[in-house]
């Protein structure tokens, strides 16, 4: 199949995920999160008062690699559905920025964990079985996406989250392929 059309093709797929921004209220008390990508910011979903992320592009998504990298990135979260999968809520495109919704991961990442417990006084919940259920965790869901032929290809501790009970969720899709 050609390329164009097969973008073409899931971008139209993805248009049931496209949610108004305006139904989400920013969380002024924490502070927005800035990296490669983009820029982080917590939300609250009006509807049903979720704790939300929303992940904004740092390019225009008139730039074809961006548009590319952010309809991959929706199409993953859309049709990958995984316990280990940061849940999905929705993308908007503002002022030809894109932002894609997610569901908050109480605990951060897995290295901002693992750094608060090298630094701080070790969580007591942190133990082997904690380090068991996170590796499980993270193997159910690359074994989950290569049988769905896709590939994270940026996986590390910062694309790792924890959600209230320390159990993972594999984030951040933006260089994941389908073979």
């Amino acid at each position: 199949m050609n390329t164009y059309l097969f973008f073409v093709e899931m971008e139209s797929d993805i248009e049931k995920f496209r949610v108004d921004p305006k139904n989400f209220i920013k969380n002024t008390s924490k502070k927005d999160i800035t990296s490669g990508y983009g820029v982080v910011s917590f939300y609250f979903q009006k509807k049903s008062n979720i704790s939300c992320v929303g992940k904004k592009t740092n390019q225009d998504l008139s730039n074809e690699v961006a548009k590319r990298s952010f309809t991959r990135e929706i199409d993953i979260l859309a049709h990958c559905h995984h316990p280990t999968i940061v849940p999905f809520i929705g993308f908007a495109e503002i002022n030809g920025f894109g932002t894609i919704y997610l569901v908050e991961a109480k605990n951060g990442s897995l290295q901002d964990y693992l750094d608060k417990n090298r630094t701080e006084s070790r969580d007591p919940n942190f133990n082997d079985t904690t380090n068991y259920i996170i590796s499980y965790g993270v193997a159910r869901c690359m074994a989950f996406l290569h049988d769905q032929n896709r590939i994270h290809r940026d996986l590390k501790p910062e694309n790792i989250l924890l959600d209230d009970q320390l159990y993972p969720l594999v984030t951040d899709f933006v260089t994941s392929k389908q073979i």
